[in-house]
């Protein structure tokens, strides 16, 4: 410890050393003279100690500081007082070499580095403010100084962009320092503070005051053009024209001399202006034309523009500027074609070859921008071959004019495409993949690489070349962070979307989401998605990838009607008309409001309100539509004419509903002319032939499916209206007549496919086994289900055979097997539409087998996956009742509070609260137990568990030795439920209880009889006798309140009570010798004493 406290010591003692040795009046002078020379070559860090030693030097015997002055430009300073100065502007120049080197850095996307030196130029600078400060806040320092440092502050200020503070410390400085050197500088940074955040009056108001003070400085041309500038910000176009014009003609550069317009510029060389007066004076012409072209004033813009090269040929940057804006406004004015001329007239009158090649690219692009793309290609080529001696110094190379060129002939090729025009299409396609190839072997280090690869895979996929799909994915792999690698993986994507490979396509827009979130294409990939989604039937998914599309999206629209579609499908109305409505409040366009009109009138279909579907399907074919859209549309409003016929049928309007099935006729062949997909087809075909039947033309209906079996000569055809027909007798259910059908089909010979989604001959099976169900002939309809599932275990009616099998063997009571084919149906079709079924009666084979916990499972699967579902309350209290059977009274409990949780008021309250009692009986919660059956009775009254319950509550009360609570009970029971077995019991349990309550009472009477306390012991006797009628304490009491009349000798009261006792104990033999003993005592008072 002693080493270290001797080194801090050491160290210290350095430091006085330094900080306190003493200088001549001529060696100060040389110190400061050394830090200005360190100054002015730029070695600022050096020269800071120079100017801090000067600054810490104090007064001595042999010096007096404050008499040694220094010079500091044309200034005499005292010595530290010129050294605190400098010291401001050594760290100021410290804090903007700091800044640059920030700005570099960040440039280099140095971030961490760049954030570093800008925090040490904020402390660079923040040093340089308080040696200013200190300067222009001491009163002993002469004025012209303290002026300088304050204008010092403000300017760094500035250079900090605080641009409140540069507002601030400059009204100090002209409050505190008026008339000064700097008033007019000072103005003149207030103005641009007050522009930059965007106060522009009060820039306007500082500007003038610059002009008005120093109306020739160097300062004032530059006002002038801030005045309109600011006058342009506030949309106050002439006084900016007029601001701007007053610039121009401070100024006739045609007669100045060739020194003064040398010592103009040398201005701008000195760094004393950013512009030379002469481009300032440019700028304004040019500014002057971009207002009177935001004014419309086109023709006087364009003459404008053209005073630039014209008067100011050597600004050159500047005549360009006015070259470019003159096309630019002439093509918003007058077209393309005026445009080119404009570019063209640019590129002759400027002999800068870099302006001419950037120009010429310009105009390639405006026609390929107006698919133009022949003529572009060919300006693409003059560029290359004009100007290929400064392509790469403008840096657009051979390489990117040839990829321009290519996406020129891969434009005409889409265009000849979806004009049909396939060769040449084909043609203009090779001619893409020519070009590539070229700039692949002539640029081999091309930045375009991954670029090339992409149009290259986009050309094939066009053209179906199986190359495609390939050349995307190794694009992906080598460029995966190039911003055109996501849309290649989404080209990938639609690869197998357009072929119906949905699983695959499916598995690419995932990978899409996962490794692009954050892509400005999301939505659109999202969008395909769901579509691949729907496509695939996963109705639940495809609505989830829906909702996470943004509203935001110019799309969103066009989400909404096939979200609505999605749920309706999925039975979900009610959400369908939420989605519905929020897409028709921003839909515009009408091919998309014709396709929010179907969705619309789909719900209402599905909603049985068939007159406004009828309607709505209507409206929409007024509209244009997608084919599959206008498909459905026949089909459902012919359907719903269908279902308007047959309500009119029943309420016996004949005449109406014949109008109506004749409509969804028309519907129905009006579909099939247009050869609708198969599936829709079939539909029609069912739809028409009931139509037929429904008007009494049955004949007509058979005749036309078997004319249609009997023309075709096409044995496949015949069969599918052979299965037509089948499915309109089911449909009737004519059940013998379908199965007879089905079975001749299943004699036929044709090329069986399942182009309907199914095969004819499995649909036959099914058929035939559903029919036999409906006959209730279970045995002989699992048979052929069976038989069908064999031969079919993969097609489209492979899930409808499977669960029409178990549900035979179910309905047969033979839950083994049931139990062994819904289980093989729900693993194997887990999103048919029967699922919930499945799951359903697989739940019950279970509970009928006793295979209690397996039950509980299952019906809770049937909860979780169908939550929706009628049956989810009911699986809900079954998986209480199979945990019951068990015995786990904690898992039936919980099951039992989730019910009456999600159903408060359902169906099986009243079972659930009845069991869950019983469970907390079973765990020895006898409090809450009762509580649930009082629960039970308050809830459902009229349930046939509310006695039971209300008896349950009275046994409880009544084995507590709480008998009052007991006889509420039972006496309640008796009232509400008079007729149940219950209340007979709760009777007799009634009269137990009056009567251990009486004698309760009555011996406290006896006590005070016993004590000869008379009077009381009567009173008593009289409380029983009519508090608790027909008991033998009554009895009692009577006989004892006759003996208590005897003692005081009131014989008469004696004998009546005595009377009574003898009448209401009759003949019982218990009540024999309370009997006995009043008729000895009455007829002794009675032979004595009366």
């Amino acid at each position: 410890m002693l080493v270290l406290q001797i080194f801090v010591l050491a160290i210290m003692g350095t430091a006085v050393g330094l900080t306190t040795r003493y200088f001549s009046p001529q060696e100060l002078q040389d110190r400061f003279s050394d830090g200005q020379k360190l100054y002015a070559l730029g070695d600022y860090e050096k020269a800071v100690p120079h100017f801090e030693a000067v600054l810490a030097t104090q007064n001595n015997a042999t010096i007096n500081v404050d008499q040694v002055t220094v010079t500091l430009d044309e200034f005499i300073l005292p010595a530290r007082v010129a050294a605190r100065y400098q010291l401001g502007n050594t760290h100021n120049k410290l804090g903007q070499d700091l800044l640059r080197r920030s700005g570099f850095l960040r440039s280099e996307n140095k971030s961490k580095q760049a954030d570093a030196r800008y925090d040490e130029a904020l402390a660079e600078f923040k040093t340089s403010l308080d040696y200013f400060a200190s300067i222009s806040a001491r009163e002993d320092i002469e004025e012209r100084t303290r002026v300088m440092a304050q204008f010092q502050t403000l300017e760094t200020n500035y250079k900090l962009k605080r641009y409140d503070h540069v507002i601030e410390e400059g009204e100090r400085l002209l409050e505190a320092f008026p008339n000064s050197v700097y008033e007019t500088a000072a103005y003149y940074n207030i103005g641009w503070s007050y522009f930059e955040l965007k106060d522009y009056e009060q820039a306007i108001a500082s500007f003038k005051q610059v002009i008005t003070l120093s109306p020739r400085g160097s300062h004032s041309d530059r006002s002038y053009f801030q005045i309109a500038e600011s006058y342009d910000a506030l949309n106050e176009y002439p006084e900016a024209l007029k601001y701007f014009q007053r610039l121009i003609r401070r100024y006739d550069f045609s007669t100045m001399s060739e020194k003064e317009l040398i010592e103009m510029a040398s201005l701008k060389l000195k760094g004393l202006v950013e512009e030379t007066s002469r481009e300032l004076v440019a700028k304004a012409q040019l500014r002057r034309g971009d207002i009177l072209a935001e004014m419309d004033k086109v023709d006087e813009a364009l003459t404008v523009y053209a005073l630039v090269p014209t008067n100011y040929p050597t600004e050159t940057a500047l005549v360009h500027g006015a070259y470019i804006r003159g096309a630019e406004l002439v093509q918003k004015a007058r077209g393309t074609n005026a445009a080119l001329s404009a570019y063209r007239n640019a590129i002759e009158n400027v002999e800068d070859k870099r302006f001419q090649a950037r120009t010429q690219l310009t105009i390639a692009g405006l026609l390929y921008d107006e698919a133009e793309y022949e003529k572009a290609a060919e300006q693409y080529q003059i560029y290359m071959d004009a100007y290929s001696d400064v392509a790469d110094r403008i840096g657009f190379g051979e390489d990117k004019v040839l990829y321009q060129i290519s996406q020129c002939y891969q434009a005409r090729a889409s265009h000849f495409l979806q004009q049909g025009e396939l060769e040449n299409s084909q043609r203009a396609s090779d001619r893409v993949t020519v070009l590539l190839e070229q700039i692949l072997h002539d640029h081999q280090d091309t930045a375009l690489k991954a670029d090339v690869s992409f149009l290259m895979a986009y050309n094939w996929q066009m053209q179906k070349d199986d190359r495609a799909a390939d050349t995307y994915r190794d694009m992906v792999a080598s460029y995966p962070d190039h911003p055109a690698a996501p849309s290649a993986l989404l080209q990938l994507a639609r690869i197998d979307y357009e072929v119906r490979n949905y699983e695959t396509a499916k598995l690419a827009y995932n990978r899409f989401l996962d490794e692009y979130p954050e892509s400005n294409i999301i939505n659109q990939v999202r969008l395909e998605l769901a579509m691949s989604l729907k496509h695939l039937e996963q109705t639940e998914a495809a609505i989830e990838v829906f909702e996470t599309i943004s509203e935001d999206w110019s799309e969103w629209a066009k989400v909404q009607a096939e979200l609505a579609d999605l749920y309706v499908r999925s039975g979900d109305t009610p959400r369908a008309q939420v989605v519905l409505g929020r897409a028709l409040q921003v839909a515009d366009g009408r091919d998309l409001r014709g396709q929010l009109l179907y969705v619309k009138s789909r719900i209402h279909f599905k909603e049985n309100q068939y007159e406004e579907a009828v309607s709505g399907f209507s409206d929409a074919m007024q509209l244009p539509l997608r084919d599959d859209i206008m498909d459905g549309s026949l089909l459902f409003r012919g359907s719903a004419h269908y279902e308007l016929a047959k309500s009119y049928d029943v309420r016996g309007d004949t005449a109406v509903a014949r109008v109506r099935y004749e409509a969804s006729i028309v519907d129905m062949k009006a579909l099939l002319d247009r050869d609708p997909a198969a599936s829709i087809k079939d539909n029609a075909f069912r739809t028409l032939g009931a139509g037929m039947i429904r008007l009494q033309r049955e004949d007509e209906a058979v005749r036309y499916y078997s004319a249609l079996i009997k023309a075709s000569d096409d044995p496949q055809q015949r069969a599918t209206f052979q299965m037509l027909l089948t499915e309109l007798y089911f449909d009737q259910q004519l059940f013998d007549h379908a199965e007879e059908m089905a079975r001749e089909l299943l004699q036929m010979t044709f090329e069986d496919d399942n182009s309907a989604g199914y095969y004819r001959k499995e649909r036959a099976y099914s058929i035939i086994g559903n029919a036999l169900l409906k006959r209730k002939n279970y045995k002989a309809a699992s048979d052929i289900l069976a038989t069908g599932l064999k031969l079919y275990p993969n097609s489209g009616e492979s899930a409808n055979l499977s669960f029409s099998r178990a549900f035979a063997d179910f309905n047969a009571g033979d839950y083994a097997s049931s139990a062994e084919g819904f289980a093989a149906y729900t693993r194997d079709y887990p999103s048919d539409r029967n699922a919930v079924h499945g799951h359903y009666y697989l739940a019950h084979s279970y509970q009928m087998l006793t295979d209690f916990e397996k039950a509980a499972t299952t019906f809770r699967t049937t909860k979780d996956r169908f939550p929706k579902a009628s049956y989810a309350e009911e699986a809900m209290f079954l998986i209480g009742e199979n945990y019951y059977n068990q015995r786990d009274f904690s898992a039936a409990a919980e099951a039992y509070r989730d019910l009456l949780d999600n159903y408060p008021r359902g169906r099986y309250g009243d079972s659930a609260l009845y069991s869950l009692a019983w469970c907390q009986f079973e765990q020895e919660d006898m409090a809450g137990g009762v509580a649930r059956m009082a629960a039970l009775v308050k809830d459902y009254p009229d349930s046939h568990f509310a006695a039971k319950a209300q008896f349950t509550v009275g046994d409880f009360h009544y084995n507590n030795r709480e008998y009052d609570q007991a006889l509420d009970a039972y006496r309640f029971l008796i009232e509400s439920y008079a007729g149940a077995p219950e209340a007979g019991r709760a009777q007799a349990l009634v009269d137990e209880l009056s009567e251990i309550e009486a004698s309760m009472e009555y011996s406290q009477v006896m006590a005070r009889f016993e004590a000869k306390d008379y009077e009381k012991a009567i009173t008593g006797f009289q409380l029983i006798i009519r508090d608790y009628p027909s008991t033998y304490t009554q009895l009692a009491a009577y006989c004892n309140l006759g003996l208590t009349y005897e003692i005081l000798r009131k014989w008469s009261e004696a004998v009546e009570n005595y009377d009574q006792t003898l009448s209401n104990g009759g003949d019982d033999i218990e009540n024999s010798d309370v009997v006995n003993f009043a008729r000895i005592h009455r007829d002794w008072i009675v032979e004595n004493r009366l």
